[in-house]
Parts: C-alpha cells; structure tokens; sequence
C-alpha cells in the first residue's frame, strides 16, 4: 500500500472520520445517555465496525505500508514491520484497538457507580480517542494533496475552517465534562452546581452506590430534555473558550472550579 496511492488517502479519511465520530460521540453517550436506548444498536453496530477497521489498519501498516527511504521505496515487509514497531504510535494503536467495552457483554453489569450501562460502556471506550495522535499527520496528508488544487486564498480559507472546527470540538468536549460533574454532583444529593442552578435537571438520585445502582426516575430523560442539557452545556464552553465567559453559567463548587 503506497502512501501517496489515491488508496492511502482514502484509507486515511475514513480512518479520520472514524476518530472525529469517535472524539463526539463517546463524551455525549458519557454524558447524556443515561438510560436512553433508542440508539443502542446504531451504537454497537459504529462501535465495533471502527475497532475492525482500527485492526485492520494495524495489520495494513506493519505488513504493506510502502516506507520511503533516502535511496526509495522499501517493500520488504520485515523493514516495514521494524519501522512501525519501533515508532510510538505503534503502542497507542494496539492500545485504541482493545475492545474493552467487551467487559459488559461478558458481565452484563454497570461497572462504575452513579453511571448507566451507555454511560459505562462510553468510559470503556475512551481509549479510542488515542487515534487523536494520528489526525494532526492525516490532515496534513490531505491537507498536502489536495493543496494543488486550490488558490492561496483557498488554502488559507481551508486553516480558518480548520480552527474554527477545533473550537467546535473543544466546546463540545468541555461541555460535556462540565455537564458530567454538575450531574454526577446532583445524583448524589447535592444541589451545589452549576446545572441546578441552571434548572435543567430532573429530580433524580441514586441510591446506595452498590452493582445494582438505579436512578430514583422511573424513565429515562426525554430527547427534549437532552437536548436542553447539551445546549446549555455547549453554550457555556463556547463562552468560556471564546471569552473571559458571560458569567450566567459558571461554575459554583470547588469541584467545577477544579
């Protein structure tokens, strides 16, 4: 597989699609999902196709990805198999690739407490957002290809939309850790946080910390509900990261100060 094949560039993007999907979805499901189940399947269908192809990248590079020496190309696959071993994302692929979530299908129990079975399997999977080491190389990989077909000012266009999307994805990240504190706060019994005083909470609590944890709600939170959370919680990071912050949503105890 040669890295300046038209193959390789596409291998690239749906690496890279995978990892951006993976780097929005699991900090909403960690956050949000609770005991939502409507996307259950689509969840577990998007999960393990990525693992494979994230397997089937690992084989790709150490047995036919095309090294490119000073005096050329290198197709000894023992030589590739050396190069990529050696390297550090070698380690950090295997480690993304571990299907750790696989713990829930073997018990079938919630295995932090205070968290749904969604919000445990997102935690179990967050080692896939290792593959984040990858998108700074595969942008500029494409970044690179398709520079010639583009005018200065295009390009140039390109590195704004760029930030631009970075902001995005840290709003939503942030956003989503903020909501989980203040959540986690108010399951427990206390009102000191930031999403009570925002009043987008329900009036749930969990009982005694044990294997057999269950919100006080009968039901899990309605779209509409979800909805609300994330809009709050994104409207507080973008205006954290964007300014010195407005000051309407802020945090209020020493946990979300930290």
């Amino acid at each position: 597989m040669d890295p300046k094949s038209l193959k390789y560039l596409c291998w690239v993007g749906l690496l890279t699609a995978l990892t951006l999907l993976n780097l929005l979805l699991l900090p909403a499901r960690l956050a949000f999902m609770e005991d939502l189940w409507a996307f259950w399947s689509v969840f577990v269908v998007f999960d393990y196709s990525s693992d494979l192809c994230y397997i089937l990248d690992i084989v790709l590079r150490r047995r036919y990805l095309v090294l490119y020496e000073r005096q050329g190309p290198v197709y000894s696959r023992e030589e590739i198999r050396q190069h990529y071993s050696q390297q550090g994302h070698f380690y950090l692929h295997v480690l993304a690739a571990l299907p750790l979530d696989a713990i829930l299908l073997a018990g079938g129990a919630v295995v932090f407490p205070g968290l749904s079975l969604q919000q445990t399997a997102a935690v179990l999977r967050l080692n896939k957002l290792l593959r984040c080491v990858d998108l700074q190389e595969h942008s500029a990989l494409v970044e690179e290809r398709v520079a010639k077909y583009f005018s200065s000012t295009l390009k140039l266009i390109i590195r704004v939309c760029k930030l631009i999307f970075a902001v995005i994805i840290l709003a939503h990240v942030f956003g989503c850790i903020f909501f989980v504190v203040g959540n986690q706060q108010h399951l427990r019994g206390s009102e000191d946080n930031w999403a009570d005083g925002a009043g987008i909470l329900r009036e749930c609590s969990l009982g005694s910390l044990g294997a057999q944890d269950r919100y006080s709600c009968p039901d899990p939170p309605s779209l509409q509900v979800v909805i609300t959370q994330y809009v709050h919680s994104i409207y507080w990071a973008t205006a954290t990261l964007t300014t010195v912050g407005f000051g309407d949503i802020s945090a209020v105890s020493s946990i979300e100060q930290t």
